[in-house]
């Protein structure tokens, strides 16, 4: 059973999202946080590929090193790219905010933070 969250006066922020006290700012208006419906979609996508350097370096290197430099195309690189999206719905409002992959937060943090907003939005739901 998940423990209680009451709101903080500090504001939890996630995108463009403002959370303060018992409200949910958007850029559209406000809404109340009392019985939010949260959704945290992630839509990144990871990329794995060669560099041009190595496939370079390996073809260059090939025949003075006795295919030894082929080795070069064991390297990697790793490229995210995407976006999570954070959607809210309450008191007939609906908002929707796009985090880029590159920002600070991964999607395991966002949903982290979604999750508590969903908590909060319970109790205060309970209380109401």
């Amino acid at each position: 059973m998940p423990q209680d969250v009451e709101p903080s006066d500090t504001p939890l922020t996630v995108g463009d999202i403002v959370i303060t006290g018992d409200s949910i700012l958007t850029p559209r208006g406000s809404m109340p946080l009392p019985g939010a419906i949260w959704v945290a979609t992630d839509k990144t996508k990871t990329e794995r590929y060669i560099p041009v350097y190595a496939t370079v370096l390996a073809l260059v290197l090939a025949l003075p090193t006795c295919l030894i430099s082929l080795l070069f195309l064991l390297i990697s690189k790793q490229s995210v790219t995407g976006y999570t999206q954070v959607a809210v719905h309450s008191g007939g409002s609906f908002y929707q905010t796009e985090i880029p992959a590159s920002a600070t937060m991964n999607f395991e943090e966002i949903s982290a933070m979604v999750d508590l907003l969903r908590r909060m939005s319970a109790t205060l739901a309970t209380t109401a």
